[in-house]
């Protein structure tokens, strides 16, 4: 416990903070600002999805989903990037399934799967997360929370789109070795 508490203290201020203050300090100014940076936005009510909700829990049969997700939406999503990013249809012959259901974890939101990504990664101050920069601040708090070692990695520059470059990878490689978890 006190390993933690030492490492919550002894944490640099994130970037990701700074411009959450910057956009509250907009907000309460008057701006017309949408902030998305910080869980749900205070939109006005979605009335269908009110609806929904009220039918569901009004119907009392409200079971846990999977911890993994929904199997139907995690067959949908093997399906899509099988037929979409890896370009393979039923029946083209040939290995047509790469991803199925099983291969695929469906969360509520990017920052829980990044925490539990690393923190099944992660056991020893040696294990190494590198990550590309400009980089989500979260990955560099989540890394150093959980004991590990954060290694950004410069990538190009604005004008072209921070390409990251096969010897940039290299490098990480070279440098941290078996130590490099993510």
């Amino acid at each position: 416990m006190v390993k933690i508490i030492d490492r919550i203290e002894n944490a640099s201020t994130l970037l990701i903070k700074r411009i959450a203050s910057e956009t509250n300090a907009l907000i309460c100014s008057g701006a017309p600002i949408v902030n998305l940076s910080q869980g749900a936005p205070n939109l006005p009510l979605f009335e269908p999805a009110h609806t929904a909700a009220s039918a569901a829990l009004n119907s009392r049969r409200l079971p846990y989903t999977a911890v993994a997700g929904e199997e139907s939406v995690r067959h949908t999503c093997a399906e899509f990037v099988n037929r979409n990013i890896l370009k393979r249809q039923e029946g083209q012959g040939g290995e047509t399934t790469i991803f199925t259901a099983k291969n695929v974890c469906v969360t509520n939101g990017a920052v829980g799967a990044v925490y539990c990504t690393l923190a099944i990664q992660i056991s020893a101050p040696k294990d190494v997360v590198v990550s590309p920069l400009p980089s989500y601040g979260l990955y560099k708090s989540d890394t150093e929370l959980l004991g590990g070692t954060f290694c950004p990695l410069q990538c190009g520059s604005p004008e072209d789109g921070f390409r990251i470059t096969p010897s940039v990878i290299r490098g990480a490689f070279e440098t941290h070795g078996e130590n490099l978890r993510v």
